[in-house]
């Protein structure tokens, strides 16, 4: 029973970290490819609230991978609209270019939506919800095949509610 006691004398900040190893260590068996590289990224997500329902922004960065030579770079604008606390849409355009020795080895568009859903929301913590679809359309190198196609997307979330002097800590799984 004490360690009950213990458990429960953790604030919040110390509940949300646990959550949030418990669900990354949880996702170590998840892998998309079955080769990982070392990659360095840089990322900016501009994001402006126009009024209470419409946001715009979206993400742009470049990415590196040293084992390759391989080097990717990336614009996605975004539009989303919040039905009130519970649900969102986002839609909008990413462009994803890719070099190798100083050749464009690709060029790539990606229209997509986004539905997000926040529950549960409780007075310190939230789970969010997003499924995604994205059609992507691959301009490959001279004298190739370009193609095509369509990738779903999920991602699972729980984020503690930001205040104005704490950074909020977040584990995210898709």
């Amino acid at each position: 029973m004490r360690g009950v006691r213990i458990f429960y004398t953790f604030n919040i900040w110390h509940r949300t970290g646990l959550l949030a190893l418990i669900l990354l260590l949880g996702q170590i068996t998840c892998r998309a490819q079955n080769k990982v590289d070392f990659e360095i990224w840089t990322d900016y997500n501009p994001a402006y609230k126009l009024n209470e329902a419409w946001r715009i922004g979206g993400d742009l960065g470049y990415r590196y991978t040293p084992n390759t030579g391989s080097q990717l770079g990336f614009i996605r604008p975004m539009v989303g609209f919040r039905a009130g606390q519970l649900l969102s849409i986002k839609l909008g355009m990413a462009n994803f270019n890719v070099w190798k020795d100083e050749q464009n080895k690709s060029f790539e568009v990606r229209p997509f939506t986004f539905i997000q859903f926040t529950w549960p929301r409780f007075e310190a913590i939230r789970f969010i919800q997003r499924l995604g679809m994205e059609q992507r359309w691959f301009k490959l190198q001279p004298g190739s095949v370009n193609t095509s196609d369509q990738r779903f997307r999920y991602l699972e979330k729980v984020s503690r509610k930001k205040s104005i002097d704490k950074v909020a800590p977040s584990a995210t799984s898709s």
